[in-house]
């Protein structure tokens, strides 16, 4: 017998894999329903759906009836060593709750000593369902992780709840795709065991089925399943390299200097032929950019293109346009690159050509350090002494472009139902007419809507005018630059019912780092003339940290229905994809989270005479009252609303705000891939 085991422990020893950390049902990285040291790695999302019922909304009394619960969990690795959970659960009879966890990891590992984190549950808000903060720590030994805790409930004296005092548990890695798992909570005991897809299969996306049993309540059985999808992504797997870069782990602290190295190979490009400017210009005609002009200075190459062929990032633009500057020899040591849009400079990139040509062909750390410090950006650019070769080509003038998005306006987890939509279709069509001028009109068409928008009931009276066919905007949008000044006016229709106009300034610093906004409209409501005149006057200052992508924002003043309140928001991008969450205090408080997401593809068609494309910037919020000024939380869905146009500075003219020097070089390695990609 012995021997037996310990055959068997050695076995497991040798087929065991480094620990994999997975949301627990209660939304937080951890084992059943207690957390571990750990978080989610950044970068990843995860969708969790379970049927555990808490007990503790009865009390844990185990004769009282229930019939279900169901919980969907949506967790992101926001940051290393941070993770942030949003819940929704129904429990008919009990509760029917959005909530909010956070987890902090101390981002130091040490061989001997445990993990430690901290962490909360069902942040915020009037009812508590699962509130909760605790800290705990963890260690792995051999093929078992430990973990052990304290957390404080808040709950009344006399009452219990799950980790109100020292809970703990222990993971078992019995094969590289399997855990066994057992736990106290302070109130209950639970076993349980996971099944993960075989890291061996190498699936894009991650799934793993929690399956567990409650000793307390007589072996009551739930089951979570878990979708895991990276957002960070490989996005240079078609760039030569003989090992893909992979996500940053949470133990990488993901700095640039911290990456995860990769092997790359030294890629023979072509002989290097010697072109003309006039082969130049052929090239980025007929690759489909537009308000096309080459020429030169000295010994500089000079372009001005303006990209509406890539349409998910203009960081593509800027990489193929190098591209093909650096891989022929047009006999110049310099090059200078404008990006436009609307015929209106938004950067210029300046560099060495034989070091561009260099980091294409062996991207080494040298090769990359090198081009990063000589590499120059500005807003504006003088071009007067240069010598173009033919005036503008490909012009983007009158050339009407379509674009097609859902229109979606939801209500989750409120009083009278778990999820309620309205689904439409909008069509934004416009043309630039001139330098910064663009004509524009949004119509939008519904689809369908679930029945608590119907005629009488809750949400009808709300969103009464987006229930029938309507032109949304209809507006013309002027933009003026002064150096690393952009100016917006926009006037005409807006929300159908109101004329009226917008003015934005952004004040971007080249670096990207800062950023200062004022957005100032009048509006007057053309149905009903009782209505007061709107006025919105918005200041907001950014900061961003290119390592992340990370931007926080904090805006104050006057929004859409007058009332008076700050925002503050964090935003990361997961390559094309952001995420943020805000806290709004505008007389009522709110929390809430918001994706934006591309649904568009990355190349779009050339557009001689027309070009119809999707949203590359479809964005879906989700947010909570957390108090009104009566003391109620029920839904409020007018507070702290900022007016958007269809044209706004820093998402058509700033690339989603990623148009900057420190983004640029936080991603040379995309601008690389997608000349490989498409030359």
């Amino acid at each position: 017998m012995r021997i037996v085991i310990t055959s068997v422990l050695l076995a497991t020893h040798l087929l065991a894999d480094s620990f994999s950390n997975t949301m627990s049902m209660q939304g937080f990285t951890g084992l059943i329903n207690t957390p571990n040291a750990q978080t989610l790695t950044q970068g990843d999302a995860v969708l969790q759906f379970n049927n555990q019922f808490d007990n503790h909304l009865r009390g844990y009394d185990y004769d009282r009836d229930y019939s279900y619960e169901e919980d969907y969990i949506f967790g992101i690795g926001f940051l290393p060593y941070v993770e942030i959970q949003g819940r929704l659960t129904e429990a008919r009879g009990y509760i029917r709750d959005l909530s909010a966890n956070a987890k902090i990891q101390l981002p130091y590992h040490h061989k001997y000593l445990p993990d430690f984190a901290i962490g909360a549950q069902d942040i915020g808000g009037a009812a508590n369902n699962y509130d909760n903060m605790y800290a705990v720590i963890d260690k792995e030994f051999w093929f078992v992780r430990a973990s052990l805790g304290y957390g404080n409930s808040n709950v009344p004296e006399g009452r219990t709840k799950r980790m109100d005092g020292v809970f703990g548990g222990l993971e078992v890695q019995a094969l590289p795709w399997l855990y066994l798992m057992a736990e106290d909570d302070t109130v209950e005991q639970h076993v349980g065991l996971r099944l993960e897809l075989p890291k061996s299969w190498e699936s894009p996306v991650g799934l793993s089925t929690l399956i567990a049993s409650n000793m307390t309540d007589g072996g009551s059985t739930s089951i979570a399943i878990n979708l895991t999808i990276p957002l960070l992504n490989d996005t240079v797997s078609s760039a030569p390299t003989s090992q893909s870069t992979s996500k940053v782990k949470n133990s990488e602290f993901a700095l640039e200097t911290d990456k995860i190295e990769k092997q790359v190979k030294k890629v023979e490009l072509k002989i290097p032929e010697t072109r003309t400017l006039f082969d130049l210009q052929r090239t980025l005609i007929n690759f489909g950019f537009e308000n096309i002009r080459v020429g030169s200075y000295e010994k500089t190459l000079h372009v001005r293109c303006e990209n509406n062929i890539f349409d998910k990032n203009d960081l593509d633009a800027l990489g193929y346009v190098l591209g093909v500057i650096a891989s022929d020899d047009y006999e110049y040591e310099n090059f200078s690159v404008s990006l436009l849009k609307s015929n209106l400079e938004t950067l210029t990139i300046n560099g060495n050509i034989q070091e561009y040509h260099q980091f294409l062909e062996n991207p080494t750390a040298l090769h990359v350090s090198t081009l990063k410090t000589h590499l120059n950006f500005s807003r504006s650019f003088d071009d007067s002494d240069v010598k173009y070769i033919s005036e503008k080509q490909n012009s983007s003038f009158f050339i009407p472009r379509l674009e097609l998005s859902p229109g979606l306006a939801t209500a989750v987890g409120t009083e009278v139902g778990v999820f309620d939509y309205l689904l439409s279709l909008r069509a934004n069509l416009y043309a630039t007419i001139y330098d910064g001028l663009i004509i524009s009109a949004m119509a939008e068409i519904p689809l369908s809507h679930s029945e608590n928008f119907d005629e009488g009931k809750r949400y009808y009276e709300m969103f009464e005018d987006r229930l029938d066919s309507r032109l949304v905007n209809a507006m013309a949008h002027q933009t003026l630059h002064y150096k690393s000044i952009l100016n917006t006016l926009s006037a005409g229709i807006y929300q159908a019912d109101y004329i009226g106009a917008m003015n934005q300034t952004d004040f971007t610093t080249t670096s990207g780092e800062h950023a200062l906004r004022v957005r100032l409209g009048v509006y007057e409501n053309t149905v009903d003339e009782l209505e007061e005149q709107r006025q919105v006057y918005l200041g907001t200052y950014r900061y961003f940290y290119a390592p992340y992508d990370f931007f926080i924002e904090a805006t104050y003043g006057k929004y859409w229905h007058q009332d008076t309140g700050y925002t503050l928001e964090f935003k990361r991008y997961f390559n094309d994809v952001s995420i943020a969450f805000m806290y709004q205090d505008v007389e009522d408080k709110f929390v809430g989270a918001k994706i934006s997401i591309p649904l568009t593809t990355r190349k779009l068609y050339k557009a001689d005479y027309f070009q119809i494309k999707g949203k590359n910037d479809f964005t879906y919020a989700l947010r909570s009252t957390v108090s009104r000024e009566d003391g109620t939380n029920t839904l409020n869905p007018n507070g702290g609303i900022t007016p958007i146009n269809d044209f706004e500075v820093t998402s058509y003219y700033l690339n989603r705000d990623r148009l900057n020097a420190s983004y640029v070089k936080q991603h040379l390695d995309r601008m690389r891939e997608v000349y490989f990609a498409y030359r």
